[in-house]
């Protein structure tokens, strides 16, 4: 059975309770102040984690720019010596060209000097009277 109780107990206790309510409220109050300090803090961590992807993300571009720009000079470099090693090749070619006509003809010219050496020659001492060399046992002549 319930007990009985005066207005001022009734009071007392309502008091009680209606103080502990605020109290809890209270403290309900600053649960979600810490949880909203916590939400705010999660979120600037988010921000700050956020901003070194980024960051990173834009290091890597850098780099895959640069590396792009060294690649490009390697083939600009490569597609040079290529033009330079065929130019060469080509120069090259054209000398010898040219030493191989200078030699075909300082040949045609030995060969055109011979021919004409040896009719000289023929034309020198086809007629040559025989000598003899009675001294020292030759003869002489064609």
């Amino acid at each position: 059975m319930p007990q009985s109780m005066t207005a001022f107990e009734f009071e007392y206790q309502t008091e009680v309770v209606s103080q502990r309510i605020r109290g809890l409220k209270y403290e309900q109050t600053l649960c979600d102040e810490q949880i909203e300090t916590n939400k705010l803090t999660a979120k600037k961590i988010d921000v700050e984690a956020s901003k070194e992807l980024i960051r990173r993300s834009q290091l890597q571009l850098n780099k895959a720019k640069l590396d792009n720009d060294i690649l490009e000079q390697k083939v600009i470099q490569t597609t040079d010596n290529l033009s330079f090693e065929k130019a060469m090749t080509l120069i090259n070619r054209e000398s010898l060209m040219v030493q191989g006509k200078d030699a075909v003809l300082k040949l045609q010219q030995a060969k055109i000097d011979f021919e004409n050496n040896n009719k000289l020659f023929q034309l020198k001492y086809r007629n040559v009277p025989e000598i003899e060399f009675s001294v020292l046992g030759l003869s002489g002549g064609r």
